[in-house]
């Protein structure tokens, strides 16, 4: 049974068949494998993030480039424009550094905030799907939702992207409970409670916020519910307001600063504007590349399968003429991509950049996944039952696909066991943090040349940070004993059995002055005596897969006091 009424209004319930409505029951001796396998995604959903959690990967480029900010700034410096090319939601920013705060700095304590969001959205998406779904359906979107390669990944980056998933998936859980209750308005005032955080902690969450808009006014559209309109015009004012507020205070701080280099990196994510043809072909790459890519997929027409899975819902939906369903679904896409056209807000790119679509996505994937196994199994099951029914009753089709998205979660935590990080770089660059620090603290008094000292040598038209490797910065107050408990070094214990070693990183990328330094190396030879330098090679890139890179370095400048000043203090 596809839809019911209840006081006029569209319950949106989709099953495959009657039998498996009615197994969800707990009643019904049956009742079994649907709950059973909702149970177990749960379950491998939430393990599997928190494997890639604990095996405590090393912070990456993008990661560092953004936790760069939080080795000085406070809560009011965060609203500055951020360093590094960076931008993020005030409050995601605020959550971030409250953790730092308490916990320091360290690769546990800046993911824990998305990983909380990542497995609380998987309850939160279970509880959304059991209102719309039923039987094989249900089954099917949890599992897609548990098992994505892109919740599990961004459950473990300090990135605001696993925010983003959990806040949409908040906002159309609260939008579809209403349409459940349709005369309890409450869930509508949540709605326009929860509508100025969930601007705060996520941009895309306004794409969001407008589907939800416009797919309860269409509902609302014929009735004479005043305290629903009243309802829905607190929402919309809700949403306008506090895009207006957390824009002068946030988003128009960031995107000032950094929307032309946004809209250099993102070109091919915007809608091209030469014709129609070119604009058409762009569509059907992008929904079959990196926009729709659950649970898994990407580019090279790596979503295919689950772009079609979406048309084949689409047209179910139609079918039972649930246009409000069509609505809510379709909106949030509409409005992304005129954002796109304003060179406002990417239309895919990255799967990342899309995971506020992700609950919609496994929501019609599933149905898409589900109509067509019904298809397959029921010829079957007329032909011959024994052979296309399993002896627990459920379909060999639908024990396929189970199992398939099951081994997606278990090759990702092996994946995981085996590699522990994101590329082999990315952990010999923490690895060499380890080792150089812990070793380098024990016989010398240890200063970074950017940290302690404050000087970097950049020419004067480019940005230090251009110049310095956000990475190192972040390994260093890590993995430094010195600088992850908030110490200067102290001059006073310099000698000549203590060494004063300054260490600064040289990119072979990026821009350098050597006059500038040699100016500041002369400064410090005015003070002590220059004992040499050493040179510790750091390579940057050197997959089997990839063209090697030249590898950039860390040098250490070694310094003891002036023999002269040693024999007065002595005398």
């Amino acid at each position: 049974m596809l839809t019911t009424q209840i006081a006029d209004r569209r319950i949106i319930c989709f099953t495959t068949t009657e039998q498996e409505g009615r197994s969800l029951d707990s009643s019904q001796p049956g009742i079994d494998w649907h709950a059973r396998c909702i149970i177990a995604f749960l379950v491998l959903g939430v393990t599997a993030r928190l494997i890639r959690y604990l095996l405590r990967f090393p912070l990456w480029g993008d990661e560092a480039m953004l936790a760069m900010n939080f080795l000085d700034r406070g809560f009011l410096d965060l609203l500055r424009p951020l360093d590094n090319h960076q931008v993020a939601p005030l409050l995601f920013l605020w959550t971030e550094c409250a953790a730092i705060k308490l916990l320091g700095f360290n690769e546990w304590a800046v993911r824990l905030f998305p990983l909380i969001c990542s497995i609380a959205s998987m309850f939160v998406f279970h509880r959304m799907a059991r209102l719309l779904l039923r039987g094989t359906a249900l089954v099917l979107a949890v599992g897609m939702f548990a098992v994505s390669y892109s919740g599990i990944r961004y459950g473990a980056e300090m990135k605001p992207y696993a925010v983003d998933l959990l806040v949409s998936t908040i906002l159309l859980t609260l939008t579809v409970r209403w349409w459940t209750r349709p005369g309890d308005t409450r869930w509508l005032w949540a709605l326009a409670a929860f509508m100025p955080l969930a601007l705060g902690f996520s941009f895309p969450a306004v794409f969001i916020a407008g589907g939800v808009s416009v797919a309860v006014a269409t509902v609302l559209w014929n009735t004479k519910d005043r305290g629903a309109w009243i309802a829905w015009i607190a929402l919309n004012a809700a949403l306008v307001g506090g895009f207006l507020a957390w824009y002068a205070v946030n988003i128009r701080v960031q995107s000032g600063a950094e929307l032309t280099t946004m809209n250099a990196l993102w070109s091919e994510a915007f809608p091209p504007r030469d014709s129609v043809a070119s604009l058409l072909a762009w569509l059907v790459q992008v929904h079959a590349g990196p926009l729709l890519a659950q649970p898994f997929g990407g580019d090279n027409w790596g979503s295919l399968a689950t772009t079609l899975l979406c048309l084949v819902a689409a047209s179910v939906v139609i079918r039972q003429r649930q246009y409000s369903l069509l609505v809510l679904c379709g909106m949030p896409f509409a409005l992304n991509l005129l954002a796109a056209f304003l060179r406002r807000f990417p239309y895919g790119g990255h799967m990342r950049l899309s995971m506020f679509l992700a609950p919609i996505v496994c929501i019609l994937a599933a149905l898409g996944a589900a109509a067509l196994l019904k298809r397959i199994n029921e010829p079957k099951r007329e032909k011959d039952e024994r052979k296309a029914v399993s002896t627990n009753g459920m379909p060999w089709p639908t024990v396929t696909a189970i199992a398939v998205l099951s081994l997606l979660a278990i090759v990702s935590a092996a994946r995981d066991f085996c590699l522990p990080g994101k590329e082999e770089q990315e952990i010999r660059k923490r690895d060499f943090a380890r080792w150089f620090w812990g070793s380098m603290e024990r016989n010398h008094e240890v200063a970074c040349i950017k940290t302690d000292f404050g000087k970097t040598f950049p020419p004067d038209d480019i940005a230090w940070q251009l110049c310095i490797s956000p990475q190192f910065l972040c390994n260093e107050r890590i993995y430094s004993p010195q600088h992850s408990r908030g110490e200067r070094p102290d001059m006073a214990r310099v000698s000549r059995e203590r060494p004063l070693a300054c260490v600064q990183y040289w990119s072979h990328a990026t821009p350098y002055d050597p006059a500038a330094f040699n100016r500041w190396l002369v400064e410090m030879q005015c003070r002590y005596d220059f004992v040499g330098c050493q040179h510790y090679p750091i390579l940057s890139d050197n997959d089997a897969d990839r063209r090697p890179e030249p590898a950039d370095r860390v040098e250490v400048y070694e310094f003891v006091p002036k023999a002269a000043e040693k024999v007065v203090r002595g005398g």
